[in-house]
């Protein structure tokens, strides 16, 4: 087992990643969700929110794993959902930069593991 710090530092690596880029509020993915949906980004950020609560329900029932509730909290309490007003949101952005902000949308699919330990 000579490569498992490096392992375990890949996988811790690809958590934070996950994590800042969820479409919500404050984060990376907030950020990125909003440069491309403008005020749009509350509807796709709750939706986010709702999807977490819908799998918080799926691990505890299933596997009595609660490792996501303790990020739920802290999504509602501290970081919300709303995303505050740029200087001038009536500039868009390009078609190189949309793409950009899709691909960072596939590098959270690949990066979020839906029970990344198990807590019980």
């Amino acid at each position: 087992m000579y490569h498992f710090p490096f392992i375990f530092a890949a996988w811790f690596g690809l958590l934070v990643t996950a994590i800042n880029l969820m479409p919500i509020g404050q984060l990376d993915g907030g950020h990125i969700t909003y440069a491309m949906f403008g005020d749009r980004a509350r509807v796709v950020a709750i939706a986010a929110f709702f999807l977490l609560i819908i799998l918080n329900f799926y691990l505890i029932s299933n596997f009595n794993s609660y490792v996501w509730v303790l990020w739920t909290i802290l999504l509602l309490v501290f970081i919300r959902f709303r995303h505050p007003p740029t200087l001038d949101d009536s500039i868009g952005i390009d078609k190189k930069r949309r793409v950009l902000g899709w691909i960072s949308y596939l590098i959270f699919i690949v990066c979020f593991s839906p029970m990344p330990f198990y807590i019980r």
